[in-house]
């Protein structure tokens, strides 16, 4: 057991009906326990804990549901409603599309207007989705077209209050949500929105109403109590105020803003803020805290939060926007703050910059609503104001930003690269955007040059030696790739296949190196070595990995020495291997075919790949395949395509191994 809260309860473990062991738990948070428990291994059991803290049952039924589990054949996916359960699904599982979350989901709900203009629910996710990227007008027109269907669709007319509350139509933003409110669906919500409003116009009793109405709903609407609690200490409800931070505080006993509002009531001490944030990240929690009283309109609560934070660029600025009185002072402040690891991306944070750059032409304050503009799939305004930033910035991370802002110009990349490397040469991450660009652009021994040194200074930056080897392999020394990569630690992490990936590519190189020179010894010794996942690479062996090519090469090994039996055994293993599901099949599978046909099994090669192209007729790789066995003449232009493809990464290059796998063994010629 390992506890996610305090634990004081009895663990039960019971096997037909009858208890075997009761063993009282008393954990803290993180802390962990082991029982062993003998038990009659042919029966069922179960395990409780407490009052329905834990109930487990090890018979099949009781985890297994009959939901369905594969799609409607006669859905079409293509239509409008098609389009936009996919761009739902896109936005619940936050799918990124050249580093923008929304992308995806947005192209799928315009392909759904697309199919019917009139598709209500589509034209609620695209207001939505204009809402998030600060595009209110744009929102308001699809808000008002979904409205124009249906006047009391709670999702449009909540989308019409909290847009107009942006554009300051505080009469309209009232309309959407009074009408929001009367579905259950929305009603806490709207009923939050509209206690905030009458909060800002500090009519603070029909604030304290609309706030009760949103908790009636919603008894741990956390925004709502502190609405309530906010009104109650303006009205001078004291005591009342203080029984709702209460409520608060049960809810969350981490709250800043609970800790502010009894500091401010007088019953707690002025250091409660001090005390309570002590993350790694102070000056965001003193962020969040001041931006919630500035969206209750509550401006001197929030400048007060801001002082008592540690002082960065954001809280600096942030306050020169707010204490406007002390304007001068706090911009100057502001400006001269650095700007290392100053990232904003609030929308509160983007008004506030563009209210101070009406008081000052300063880079910093373009740069850092470039940052937020880009984040909010707006990259042309972005580009705009880092371009009117000139070369003034003296700041190299401005420069890599910049680089990959434009990343479409590769003639600007190289510009905004070569002056953040005259500002900062020896900055790891200057050098590691110089090397992936140079890459790119095909000049593998400068990269190679600038990643070997910068890897030197900085060994414990495991991307670095990654690029090197990287490097050496696309000037296709193998042999110095794999020396160094046998003397290469990456420390493992999520999607850590990077350093394998190079691994493999470089020793099956060195088979085909050998296979080219029939040295079919040494060429089968380094297809094996290929199969090996090496613990210091980071990345472990999956349960099912892809060794047809490494088999396919021991194979024609085996028969160039004679040995049929063993040439039988690895082409029967190339034949056997299936895909996992879900994964996309390459090209590989042509090894299939060739291994089947070998076998005197031509129908059953004829056969695979039918069933494949049936499958994923749209792939590429499959379309190759296909178009090798029936000789089509598309051929040469479809392995051109795949090679560009290929030619463009710095690993990965599977298929460029197939061709020179198909080449040296006089296979089909592509």
């Amino acid at each position: 057991l390992s506890a996610l809260a305090v634990i004081d309860s009895d663990l039960l473990v019971k096997q037909d009906g009858q208890i075997l062991s009761t063993t009282a738990v008393k954990l803290n948070p993180l802390e962990l326990m082991t029982l062993d428990v003998e038990l009659d291994a042919s029966k069922d059991f179960s395990v409780e804990l407490g009052d329905n803290l834990l109930q487990y049952s090890s018979k099949r039924e009781d985890q297994l549901t009959s939901r369905p589990t594969l799609p409607n054949k006669d859905f079409d996916w293509d239509s409008a409603i098609g389009h936009f359960t996919l761009g739902l699904e896109a936005e619940k599982l936050y799918v990124v599309k050249g580093g923008h979350p929304w992308k995806v989901a947005q192209e799928h709900y315009l392909k759904s207007l697309e199919k019917d203009p009139a598709f209500a629910p589509a034209l609620n996710r695209v207001a939505y989705n204009f809402y998030r990227m600060m595009e209110y007008d744009k929102a308001l027109e699809y808000t008002n077209k979904s409205l124009s269907i249906d006047t009391y669709d709670p999702e449009a007319n909540y989308l019409y209050g909290i847009i107009n509350t942006k554009l300051g139509k505080t009469t309209d933003a009232k309309s959407g949500f009074s009408i929001a409110s009367q579905a259950t669906s929305h009603r806490t919500a709207a009923y939050t929105e509209l206690a905030k409003l009458y909060l800002n116009e500090k009519n603070y009793s029909v604030s304290l109403g609309m706030a009760e109405k949103a908790i009636r709903y919603n008894q741990t609407n956390m925004v709502a109590l502190q609405i309530k609690a906010l009104a109650q200490r303006l009205m001078y409800k004291l005591d009342e105020a203080k029984e709702t931070l209460s409520q608060l505080h049960s809810l969350d006993n981490t709250s800043a803003f609970v800790a502010s509002e009894e500091a401010l009531l007088g019953i707690a001490s002025n250091g409660g803020l001090a005390k309570l944030i002590t993350n790694e990240l102070k000056e965001e929690s003193y962020l969040d805290l001041a931006l919630q009283y500035h969206d209750f309109g509550l401006q001197k609560e929030s400048i007060s939060v801001l002082k008592q934070s540690p002082k960065n660029a954001k809280i600096l600025l942030l306050l020169a926007y707010l204490d406007r009185p002390n304007r001068t002072q706090w911009l100057k402040q502001g400006i001269d703050a650095s700007p290392m690891l100053i990232f904003p991306f609030r929308t509160s944070m983007y008004e506030a910059l563009k209210d101070l750059m009406a008081s000052s032409d300063y880079w910093k304050l373009k740069y850092y609503t470039a940052l937020i503009l880009w984040k909010k799939e707006s990259p042309q305004e972005a580009k705009q104001l880092m371009l009117e930033c000139g070369n003034n910035p003296d700041f190299a991370p401005f420069y890599l930003a910049k680089a990959d802002l434009f990343a479409d110009d590769r003639s600007a990349v190289k510009t905004a690269l070569d002056r953040a490397k005259e500002i900062d040469g020896n900055d790891w991450r200057v050098n590691l955007a110089l090397v992936d660009f140079l890459l790119e652009e095909g000049e593998y021994q400068k990269a190679a040059g600038i990643a070997k040194k910068s890897h030197a200074k900085h060994k414990e930056i495991s991307i670095l030696g990654m690029r090197y080897a990287s490097s050496l392999l696309k000037l296709e020394k193998y042999r110095q790739c794999l020396d160094f990569l046998e003397n290469f630690e990456i420390i493992p992490f999520e999607g850590a296949v990077e350093g394998r990936q190079i691994y493999f590519e470089a020793t099956v190189n060195l088979a085909l190196e050998s296979l080219q020179k029939k040295d079919y010894q040494k060429a089968m010794a380094f297809a094996e070595k290929a199969k090996l996942w090496p613990k210091k690479l980071g990345s472990g062996r999956p349960y099912n990995p892809d060794e047809r090519l490494n088999d396919y090469i021991i194979a024609h090994c085996q028969q160039q020495l004679g040995n049929q039996e063993k040439e039988k055994e690895y082409l029967s293993k190339i034949v056997d291997y299936k895909l996992d599901p879900g994964h996309k099949e390459h090209s590989w599978i042509y090894l299939q075919c060739k291994a089947l046909k070998t076998l005197n099994r031509a129908s059953d090669a004829e056969k695979l790949i039918q069933n494949v192209f049936q499958k994923d007729g749209a792939n590429t790789h499959v379309q190759w395949i296909k178009e090798i066995e029936e000789g089509h003449r598309s051929l040469h232009t479809v392995t051109k395509e795949l090679e560009e493809k290929d030619n463009k990464k710095v690993h990965d290059n599977l298929f460029l191994l197939m061709i020179k796998l198909m080449q040296i063994t006089n296979g089909a010629k592509a």
